[in-house]
């Protein structure tokens, strides 16, 4: 039995105008997840790629890791699918930031100067894109 080639980055198809697309990126990106992008509307091997793992139709944001396929998945279920399939690419937790230096969501919002965060940020939880204070921004 061969072992499968180790995994570098999760392939992650997207279409331009996808909103949920963008939100998957960006919880991934600030996980640290190494990403290799495809857009479905550019590439039709990616579009057929996608409608192989969601019954025909091109429905974005859809991951595939090794040989795994998500339709549109949670940050979570795609960081739970890299725990069993592509370990080394996890993000560290706990660190206060992630594997790849990703400051903590709470940070990024006070550097962008948003405002109604109260506190302190908090010191870990941060990479697996569970933000303590609202959502959408």
């Amino acid at each position: 039995m061969s072992e499968s080639p180790t995994i570098e980055a999760v392939d992650f198809y997207w279409r331009p105008g996808c909103g949920f697309c963008v939100m998957l990126e960006r919880g991934l990106n600030e996980a640290g997840v190494p990403l290799a992008r495809h857009d479905i509307w550019a590439d039709p091997a990616a579009a057929a790629i996608v409608r192989g793992w969601a019954d025909g139709d091109e429905t974005v944001p859809t991951v595939v890791v090794d040989d795994i396929g998500l339709v549109n998945p949670s940050t979570d279920q795609v960081i739970a699918l890299l725990a069993t399939r592509a370990p080394g690419l996890v993000p560290a937790r706990g660190s206060g930031a992630c594997a790849a230096g990703a400051p903590r969501r709470h940070d990024a919002a006070h550097s962008r100067g948003l405002t109604g965060l109260t506190g302190p940020p908090p010191q870990s939880g941060h990479c697996r894109n569970r933000p303590h204070f609202g959502q959408g921004w």
